[in-house]
């Protein structure tokens, strides 16, 4: 199956595998931050102070604290819809077929780019101090 013709990642296909590996600790770090938000400190933007280009995925509020992506994201789906989810993108970027069940992945797919770029934008803020 891996590697063949009819795959749609025909070199190095453990690629897909480690980036697998790589949001699923994402996810699981995020819903850790999301299960206890008081715990965590993040600096937050003035309200006078939003980039719009710099903003990405998510709306002001979420950019001024990024920790309420974490918490509205697991709001909305459990740490296992979010394995699924993974598990079937692999799953899909192995085989020739299409997914039936678009929209119960698109879900998902927004909440994981916006905890990305909520996961970033901590780190940037954390770095300028």
């Amino acid at each position: 199956m891996f590697g063949t013709e009819k795959s749609r990642i025909k070199e190095y296909p453990a690629e897909v595998f480690h980036l697998y590996l790589g949001l699923r600790s994402l996810v699981r770090a995020c819903g850790v931050i999301a299960g206890n938000p008081e715990k965590w400190t993040v600096n937050f933007l003035p309200e006078t102070h939003v980039p719009k280009p710099a903003m990405g995925a998510l709306p002001e509020d979420e950019y001024r604290n990024p920790l309420r992506v974490f918490v509205r994201a697991f709001k909305a789906y459990s740490r296992e819809e979010y394995d699924d989810f993974l598990s079937a993108m692999v799953y899909f970027s192995f085989s020739d077929s299409k997914c039936e069940e678009d929209k119960r992945i698109i879900g998902p797919y927004i909440h994981l780019i916006k905890m990305l770029d909520a996961a970033y934008l901590m780190v940037k803020r954390a770095d300028k101090e």
